[in-house]
């Protein structure tokens, strides 16, 4: 029989549940001292929540969609996966906060860049970058660029300083970096 102390618990339980699943996202977010991105809007809860107008270390990533896989996260794996739309760019991420900053893994973008010395598309797979602040700490990964007109396409490798995401590469036998972020 349904003691009143076992109805407590459960009443207790369901309440705690239903508070933590319709947990919002804006209150999250502003749980997060300094949160390493700009968004003009937070809607939804913790668990699918949509950011728009957000901006990451140069980068307009536009409308990003952030879900939470309650199983992952009970295992103590990455467990929010994004993904952003812009007139840039577009990509997917798993994405976790590691010491106040936040980690991007299984990242795969592709990137318009419209201005510097070679216009093209870079697209960026199995990479990781770090983000502390508006600043990049560190960034490891492949990309494939396809310069726009007649020139060859080259493989290279993603990198930042503080402000800014780079591919290295070699053209011709000479050390090249494109800046993929910080510019407008």
């Amino acid at each position: 029989m349904l003691t009143l102390r076992r109805a407590a618990v459960i009443c207790v339980a369901a309440c705690l549940i239903v508070t933590i699943s319709q947990f919002p996202f804006r209150l999250a977010i502003d749980l997060v001292s300094s949160p390493p991105f700009a968004a003009k809007d937070l809607r939804g809860t913790i668990w699918s929540g949509n950011m728009t107008g957000v901006t990451l270390s140069g980068f307009d990533l536009g409308d990003v969609t952030v879900r939470t896989n309650v199983l992952r996260l009970v295992f103590g794996k990455p467990a929010t996966s994004i993904a952003w739309q812009s007139k840039r760019t577009s990509g997917t991420a798993s994405a976790a906060l590691e010491g106040g900053a936040l980690a991007l893994s299984d990242l795969a973008a592709r990137v318009a860049v419209s201005s510097g010395a070679m216009p093209g598309i870079a697209d960026i797979s199995n990479a990781k970058v770090v983000f502390s602040g508006q600043k990049c700490m560190s960034a490891d990964g492949s990309i494939e660029y396809m310069p726009t007109g007649k020139a060859r396409g080259f493989d290279g490798q993603l990198t930042c300083n503080e402000s800014v995401l780079f591919i290295k590469t070699q053209v011709e036998g000479l050390p090249v970096t494109l800046p993929l972020s910080g510019l407008q």
